[in-house]
């Protein structure tokens, strides 16, 4: 029966948002967040019973199969109520009239050589965290106190494989050299993410450069993009393997990229147990959250949560997802609204960033959505304060850089 009911509602979902929106429309924040949500936080409830030592309630299973159906409804519906258009029409009224300029790809050159260079430094001072001894616990000892400089890391990162996967395809006449040069950042770049031990990082690199390539040229989800996104799946676990220092296994590998998945729905089945006799915050997980801008140690609520209840797993903080914000702030009334608000509100996002279709328009609607997508694993709170600031401020730190350039030029 609960089996039946996931495979309708993936169906019923995929269709519409298929249907609607497109799923490779990586311009509208419906789509990155519906891939994370399918992966992360609904298919894993198929193999519930393959951890004996976790009990996943019934009442955790309808609650994520209602926020994975409501949420989705209520962001298609209020997409088609703004006038959100379809991928395909976005991708050929872009791809046929705009040829970008190159002074965003240089721009994104500029910051990108900066931050490599800070990423080297500290590479010279704590070393390749991948490659230490316990590297999962050393990788969370080392990057105390410079995770903002990671983060930025991150985000210029992808502005920098966004910026040059929009020019590569969709423009018709592309120099050798910015293209030659692309790719050796874009190594470079994945090695030192890797070398950060940010296996998460590195497959949304990969990710943008398929999607970015399937929505310019208008074409739908095929068996090569399911079997790469299958090679990815089978990457993290391989990095999760090597990052704990275990010999390599294929069943290990197997093991551990079936894993993530599954502790978003354990860390849910926590946040339900530990909350019902706690009581309900009732907003207050937000403003942890705004705290962590305060100076001195401020831990996210993800760690707060952590340490408040004493679990003692290595690595970093529990993922609270969005669902498990709803309700240990507001408990199930917060659960019924939550997906539907959301759903608007990426609906509304995703209409605001077609206003245009110009370089800058698209690059930044691709930009939002992709940072958005963190709502589904950390929460509302967490991806404002971690993951939106951030953003904007790489963002104004980009178009900084470009205005000196043109500036310069000019003069």
């Amino acid at each position: 029966m609960v089996i039946a009911l996931i495979f309708v509602a993936f169906l019923f979902i995929t269709f519409i948002v298929h249907r609607y929106i497109g799923l490779t429309n990586i311009t509208n924040p419906i789509v990155p967040i519906y891939y994370y949500h399918t992966v992360f936080f609904l298919l894993a409830l198929l193999y519930i019973g393959h951890y004996n030592h976790v009990e996943i309630s019934q009442k955790v299973v309808f609650m994520i199969l209602y926020g994975y159906v409501a949420l989705f409804c209520s962001a298609v519906f209020f997409g088609r109520l703004l006038g959100v258009r379809n991928g395909r029409v976005v991708a050929s009224n872009f791809v046929n009239n705009l040829s970008p300029k190159s002074s965003y790809l240089w721009a994104a050159f500029i910051l990108q050589t900066l931050m490599l260079a800070v990423i080297l430094f500290f590479f010279f001072k704590k070393g390749i965290l991948l490659f230490a001894e316990d590297a999962n616990n050393y990788r969370v000892e080392a990057r105390k106190g410079l995770g903002f400089i990671i983060v930025i890391f991150r985000w210029v990162s992808e502005i920098f494989v966004v910026v040059g996967a929009l020019h590569i395809f969709t423009t018709l006449k592309n120099s050798k050299v910015q293209v030659a040069l692309f790719c050796v950042y874009y190594i470079v770049t994945i090695f030192f993410m890797l070398g950060l031990g940010s296996r998460a990082f590195v497959l949304d690199l990969v990710v943008i450069i398929i999607a970015i390539f399937y929505w310019s040229r208008c074409r739908d989800v095929d068996l090569k993009m399911i079997l790469v996104g299958a090679c990815c799946f089978f990457f993290l676990g391989l990095l999760g393997v090597f990052r704990q220092g275990f010999d390599v296994d294929l069943l290990l590998v197997f093991e551990k990229a079936i894993w993530r998945p599954f502790t978003n729905i354990q860390n849910f089945q926590w946040i339900v147990d530990d909350f019902s006799s706690f009581g309900f915050l009732a907003g207050e997980s937000l403003l942890i959250e705004l705290r962590t801008l305060l100076p001195g140690y401020q831990p996210n609520f993800g760690t707060w949560y952590k340490e408040e209840f004493g679990y003692m797993f290595t690595g970093g903080s529990i993922t609270v997802t969005y669902l498990g914000e709803a309700y240990l702030n507001f408990g199930y009334i917060g659960v019924l609204v939550a997906p539907l608000l959301i759903g608007l509100f990426i609906a509304a996002v995703g209409r605001f960033f077609q206003q245009k279709n110009t370089f800058f328009w698209m690059f930044m609607s691709i930009m939002v959505s992709l940072s958005l997508k963190g709502i589904i694993n950390v929460g509302v709170g967490a991806t404002f304060v971690g993951t939106l600031l951030p953003v904007i401020f790489c963002l104004v730190s980009f178009m900084t850089v470009r205005y000196f350039m043109i500036v310069s030029c000019r003069g």
